[in-house]
């Protein structure tokens, strides 16, 4: 065989390899994992927390996460870490804008000073787990995309709004309203 042959074949090979390797790590992530959109009853929650855009720098943004995590676990704050995404159509802006906070349980008496209140309430929603790693798991963007078509099949309009919820292990919860 030639040395120009032999060059091809182990090029070949590298590829080959690169990609059975890439599918084997999105593997291990679960990113193969099948999306099922569920309808779900009321969506009902009161987030405390603030408006967080792309001028946000990543360490304001961990700190923020951070802050909210000690609310928590300190128990001055009582509920779980959620955040909402806007997406551009519904605040006629150019990017989406997320807001990030704690959604309140139980009697809500208090609210930390310098939070904003936002008042989820819809009465029919769509609601999919995600229990797949951040690096496989699909954008936003593909969810809402996702929803939408659930909801169109079943002669629905899907809200403006994702809410979030980070659960254990890299789940995410995505529940969204519809009309």
């Amino acid at each position: 065989m030639s040395s120009v042959l032999l060059k091809y074949v182990y090029y070949g090979i590298t590829v080959v390899s690169l990609i059975v390797l890439g599918l084997s790590v999105k593997y291990l992530l679960g990113g193969y994992d099948e999306i099922i959109i569920e309808e779900t009853d009321a969506i009902n929650y009161v987030i405390a927390g603030k408006y967080v855009d792309q001028r946000w720098t990543d360490e304001e943004v961990e700190a923020w996460d951070l802050e909210l995590s000690s609310k928590l676990e300190e128990g001055k704050v009582k509920g779980s870490v959620a955040s909402i995404a806007f997406f551009p159509d519904s605040l006629k802006t150019a990017s989406a804008v997320r807001f990030s906070g704690i959604a309140m349980q139980g009697n809500i008496v208090t609210i930390p000073s310098g939070y904003k209140v936002v008042d989820i309430y819809e009465p029919k929603g769509l609601k999919t787990v995600l229990k797949m790693n951040p690096l496989v798991r699909p954008t936003l963007e593909e969810l809402r995309s996702i929803m939408t078509k659930s909801a169109i099949e079943n002669g629905q309009e899907l809200d403006d709004r994702l809410l979030l919820f980070h659960g254990q292990q890299d789940s995410l919860t995505v529940m969204a309203g519809v009309r």
